[in-house]
């Protein structure tokens, strides 16, 4: 294999694995209360429940 090619092989493998590690949503999540976050248990608690009487899998919110 010519420089520039092996050169051009080396750089997509560190691209590829750089890329890789920066993945978002990553495998671990923070996990912390939800006032520290500015919400509230209480107000979750309520739209969980309501959540449960709909026809829904999932919920998602961003902060």
């Amino acid at each position: 294999m010519t420089r520039p090619a092996l050169f051009l092989v080396e750089f997509g493998l560190v691209w590829a694995t750089a890329r890789a590690e920066s993945v978002v949503p990553g495998k671990e999540w923070e996990r912390i209360p939800a006032e520290r976050a500015g919400y509230s248990t209480k107000r979750f608690d309520a739209l969980r429940s309501y959540l449960a009487t709909i026809e829904t899998t999932a919920m998602m919110v961003v902060n």
